[in-house]
């Protein structure tokens, strides 16, 4: 995968980390986390849907964070095709955000409302994908976890 592919499963992780979620289909958030999880999203708008290869993508989520995210903090994002592994990674949260989004670490406890536009990446193939992200702060603390499927 290349740059701008990873970016794009990047942001459409690192900014979607927990639930009760309200979307459009076709995705269809899940909370993998727990009720301690510091980041507390409350919507998830991704648009337009299906995303097209090659066009932009509007993301807005809104929700509570307990605790600040701060230099270090780590996330695991993984995305699949059917049963295919597509792509693993390791990323540094304040990195990802930094040159993916307008965001700098750290990012203060309360209430967060982010609206981002990225260009979805045009050698995506079609299918349904499912996209999973786990996120903790350098002591331990997680932030969230996230799965999610997303027809392209």
């Amino acid at each position: 995968m290349h740059f701008s592919t990873v970016a794009i499963f990047s942001t459409l992780a690192v900014c979607a980390l927990a639930a009760p979620l309200t979307t459009r289909d076709p995705i269809t958030p899940t909370n993998c986390g727990k009720s301690s999880d510091l980041f507390h999203l409350s919507l998830l708008d991704v648009g337009p849907l299906p995303p097209t290869a090659g066009a932009n993508v509007t993301l807005h989520l809104v929700g509570t964070l307990d605790q600040p995210i701060v230099a270090g903090a780590t996330a695991t994002v993984k995305a699949s095709l059917g049963f295919l592994p597509l792509y693993s990674k390791s990323i540094d949260v304040c990195e990802t955000l930094a040159t993916s989004s307008s965001f700098a670490c750290p990012i203060p406890a309360g209430p967060v409302d982010i609206t981002e536009t990225v260009a979805f990446p045009s050698g995506i193939p079609a299918g349904t994908y499912t996209l999973k992200l786990s996120a903790s702060n350098p002591d331990g603390t997680e932030i969230g976890c996230f799965s999610s499927k997303m027809a392209i």
